[in-house]
């Protein structure tokens, strides 16, 4: 799901790109909206797998605290 308040710039010509941190994480690539420009965004894939590594790791970590409880 896509939460209408996040943008990134565009490198190129600077329009607002709608972003979805999942699709980025994910490794999709996401396109300037600006007709004129076909600037496509998107996280390497090392960047991503480690992002995501590290994500799962603190979610595991944290589960961990809460069945302690």
């Amino acid at each position: 799901m896509m939460k209408n308040d996040q943008y990134l710039p565009c490198p190129v010509c600077g329009t607002k790109i709608p972003i979805d941190t999942m699709q980025l994480l994910k490794g999709d690539k996401l396109k300037c909206p600006n007709k004129n420009c076909n600037t496509m965004i998107t996280l390497q894939r090392d960047n991503t797998k480690s992002i995501v590594e590290d994500t799962l790791e603190k979610l595991d970590k944290l589960k961990g605290n809460l069945n302690k409880r």
